[in-house]
């Protein structure tokens, strides 16, 4: 007798599931920033709605600190996105 196993079901995403092209970076080395509190980040500094959240504690490398209080970040998964600048702390070197 072979083996037999369930194989899930194929499921199409929508494309508003993948993150852009331009969003993907590379992971940073070291990190230069937390988040102070649960905070929302979006893919273009200029856009209206949120597209996903940090929760308090995540740790970003800060890429560049733009105008109108927005400043883009990194993850440890390499995404790149604009946050609030007044939401990020600098870490201490031993942190």
């Amino acid at each position: 007798m072979g083996r037999h196993f369930i194989r899930p079901v194929p499921q199409v995403l929508d494309a508003a599931t993948l993150v852009p092209r331009e969003n993907v970076s590379r992971p940073p080395e070291r990190f230069t920033h937390v988040m102070k509190r649960e905070t929302v980040y979006r893919y273009a500094a200029k856009r209206g709605k949120s597209d996903g959240r940090f929760a308090a504690g995540t740790r970003v490398a800060l890429a560049d600190r733009g105008g109108a209080g927005q400043c883009r970040v990194i993850d440890a998964r390499g995404l790149s996105v604009y946050v609030a600048c007044s939401a990020l702390r600098e870490l201490k070197p031993d942190e």
